[in-house]
């Protein structure tokens, strides 16, 4: 996401459960908007609850994309 935003956006590392909330940034692409998600990873087993919310509300972004 930061890549694409062409700033720092997300707070980056590679610990595992970083990412916690969605993070939204929207860009223009050869005209077009485009709105990128930065989501907690979907990972399976997780005993912390707050990773646990982001994971879902991941998951329901995923379900509801317009792709």
């Amino acid at each position: 996401v930061n890549a694409l935003a062409a700033r720092p956006a997300a707070i980056v590392s590679e610990t595992a459960g970083t990412t916690r909330d969605v993070l939204e940034v929207r860009l223009q692409l050869r005209g077009y908007e485009v709105r990128v998600f930065d989501t907690a990873g979907l990972r399976a087993d997780v005993d912390d609850a707050i990773e646990a919310e982001g994971i879902r509300r991941a998951r329901d972004l995923c379900r509801d994309a317009d792709l």
